[in-house]
């Protein structure tokens, strides 16, 4: 099982419910040395990784492969999972690998997009 780090609509938990078959515990988290951006014509954001930065979210705990896979196909090509070691943790998170001219300069702030 993984720990799964989330930081755009996932954190939305009525879009994370649609897509999990079990209910997870998560709790606030940061992510270093990553910004979060918007997407030219799109209501959700990437995260690319940016020295100096840092990214709030929710980091869910112990995800089971078959969640993993219903979240995958919810991310789509654009995106691709990751793992990386963050202190004590092994954890997973999407970075946007799609089209790059897609990527604004602009921070995408969980509160002003939680319609998604």
């Amino acid at each position: 099982m993984k720990h799964l780090f989330t930081y755009g609509t996932l954190m939305n938990s009525k879009v994370w419910n649609s897509i999990v078959a079990k209910d997870y515990k998560s709790k606030p988290f940061t992510l270093y040395n990553f910004s979060r951006k918007k997407l030219i014509g799109k209501e959700y954001p990437g995260i690319l990784r940016e020295e100096g930065h840092q990214v709030k979210g929710l980091l869910y705990l112990d995800i089971e492969l078959d969640d993993l896979i219903r979240l995958d196909e919810y991310e789509g090509e654009e995106f691709e999972r990751i793992t990386m070691k963050v202190d004590d943790y092994s954890i997973d998170t999407y970075l946007f690998v799609g089209n790059t001219e897609l990527i604004s300069s602009e921070e995408w702030l969980p509160y002003e997009n939680s319609h998604r």
